[in-house]
């Protein structure tokens, strides 16, 4: 069959389309961690300026927590074996592979912070354990003082006794 207004035809199908309604889809629906479900937030008022989400606007104690990421416990179980193999380089690159992935996980900036302190990096260890405490918020208490642990030795291996002396008092 042979239409014979073929430009009629395609010009009326295309004014068809464009005169349908535009679909919309229903407000998503936030579940929580305990399962219950939450209305839908209403949209803003018009001109409200909407700007992205920026973590360090909030508060330490109100920042994400890093979520367990298998990645990065895959890396860290192969840091821990090459560091008994004596391949203390092979479980640096490991430990910051996994900071690459995690870079909010005070665990492994630890970890790498007790590899620095024995390839004899003090300066470095002592940076690293800074910045596992800075990320630990003073909620994970035990790594806090293990990090103040680690900064008195690296302090003691350069000659910073009185500064070993104030890090392990920040331990206890």
């Amino acid at each position: 069959m042979r239409f014979q207004y073929p430009a009629t035809l395609l010009l009326s199908l295309l004014l068809a389309a464009c005169g349908t309604a535009p679909r919309t889809e229903p407000p998503a629906t936030v579940i929580t961690p305990g399962g219950a479900a939450l209305p839908p937030s209403p949209p803003p008022p018009p001109g409200t300026e909407i700007r992205p989400y920026e973590p360090s606007a909030l508060p330490p104690s109100a920042q994400p927590r890093p979520v367990p990421n298998r990645a990065v416990a895959v890396l860290q179980r192969r840091a821990d074996d090459q560091q008994r193999a004596g391949d203390l380089d092979g479980a640096a690159a490991s430990l910051e592979r996994a900071l690459r992935i995690s870079p909010r996980d005070p665990m492994v900036w630890h970890r790498l912070a007790l590899v620095r302190e024995q390839q004899g990096r003090y300066g470095q260890a002592e940076e690293l354990s800074s910045k596992s405490n800075s990320l630990a918020d003073g909620l994970e208490t035990q790594l806090v003082r293990d990090n103040w642990r680690l900064i008195a030795r690296c302090r003691r291996a350069v000659g910073d006794l009185a500064g070993a002396r104030a890090a392990e008092a920040r331990a206890r």
